[in-house]
């Protein structure tokens, strides 16, 4: 699983090739949009864990970065 600028990729690691993207949503109450390769389909359960375990350490590492953040503002009197 990589992360670029927009998107969570899965790529296969013997080939190089992206088999899956998700992106996040823009408008809506769609949290995430995944697109995959057809020959997924039978693991599409596990794809989409994948994402969504990735997204949470995604977002939980932007909260304590935050924390760590607010805390050095605070230490500085800033």
């Amino acid at each position: 699983m990589t992360l670029n600028k927009h998107c969570l990729q899965l790529v296969d690691t013997t080939t190089g090739h992206t088999v899956a993207k998700a992106h996040n949503a823009r408008e809506g109450k769609r949290k995430m949009h995944i697109e995959y390769e057809p020959e997924l389909t039978p693991m599409l359960d596990m794809v989409v864990l994948s994402f969504v375990i990735c997204e949470g350490n995604r977002r939980r590492a932007w909260d304590n970065l935050y924390s760590i953040i607010n805390s050095i503002a605070t230490i500085l009197g800033v």
